[in-house]
Parts: structure tokens; C-alpha cells; sequence
């Protein structure tokens, strides 16, 4: 082998490995998300939620954010221009969306005490919350409004204890 192809395969060997070495540091700040849950996330990967159930039948979402909710619920609204603009700029703007949310959300009961955890480009909402309402409670107020194509509790699977 001569010298120029030792040198050129060095050169690659040397350029793969730097990829190899960005590609790993940035896997795992997606998987990581970021710092502590005091601090905001400076990870791209997406928000995830964890749903346990206690022996009371009470289920509790956790989010990667590091706050508790006593549920989590996913909601859909049909026809409705201010859930679709909350869908497309909650990635951009998660604070301001926030607060574009609970601006909307105030004069609807059925919304009372809860708060926009994230939403989807296609409008979908994640709405986290607790209180004195039950889950139950709260999918069948939200139900009864006229624009509602779903709402349903996010619960995350896990696999069974039994083994």
C-alpha cells in the first residue's frame, strides 16, 4: 500500500470518526431532554408522558417536564380555528401558546383547571390537570361541548407486573 493511500484512509478513518462522535452526542441529548426539570429542555425530542394508576384508581401523568398531574387527557376540537393555530405554533412558541390557550379556554367550564401540556400540528391537545373533577368528570364536560371530535385519558402502556 503506498504512503498517499495510508494518508488518504487515515483522513477518512479520522472524518468518519468525527461524525460517528457528533452523531452520538447528539442521540443522546435527544434522549436525554436537557438538563433538570427546573430548567427549560434545550433537547428536540418530543415531550413524552407517563400515566401510573394507584391501588385508589387515581392515575397520575407525569411529564418529562418534571411536574405531577392528576390526569392527562387528549382532546380534538372540530371546526376550530383557535385549536388549529394553537397546533401549529405550540412548537415555536410553547409559552405564548400557553397563554393563548387559557385566553381561549377561560369562558368554557368545561376547560376550568386545566392546562395545555402540548399540542400537534393537526390540532390535537394534550390538556393536564387535577382538582376536585375526576377524569371521568372532566371527558364528559368536554364531551358535551358542540366542536369536541374526541377527548380521551393519555395513558402510556405498560407491561404487565404478573410477569
Amino acid at each position: 500500500m503506498s504512503e498517499r493511500n495510508s494518508t488518504s484512509t487515515k483522513s477518512q478513518l479520522g472524518i468518519a470518526a468525527i461524525g460517528v462522535s457528533l452523531c452520538a452526542a447528539c442521540g443522546v441529548a435527544w434522549l436525554g431532554g436537557g438538563g433538570d426539570s427546573t430548567s427549560p429542555s434545550m433537547s428536540f425530542a418530543p415531550t413524552q408522558s407517563t400515566a401510573t394508576s394507584s391501588d385508589d384508581g387515581k392515575v397520575t401523568a407525569q411529564s418529562a417536564g418534571g411536574y405531577s398531574a392528576q390526569y392527562a387527557i387528549i382532546v380534538k376540537f372540530e371546526n376550530e380555528p383557535v385549536t388549529q393555530e394553537i397546533g401549529k405554533t405550540f412548537r415555536k412558541d410553547p409559552e405564548g401558546t400557553r397563554q393563548r390557550f387559557r385566553e381561549w379556554a377561560a369562558d368554557k367550564p368545561a376547560l376550568q383547571g386545566l392546562s395545555l401540556e402540548r399540542a400537534s400540528y393537526s390540532g390535537e391537545l394534550v390538556l393536564t390537570g387535577s382538582g376536585a373533577r375526576s377524569i371521568d368528570d372532566v371527558i364528559r364536560d368536554i364531551l358535551a361541548m358542540d366542536n369536541v371530535a374526541y377527548a380521551e385519558p393519555d395513558y402510556i402502556a405498560e407491561p404487565s407486573k404478573e410477569g
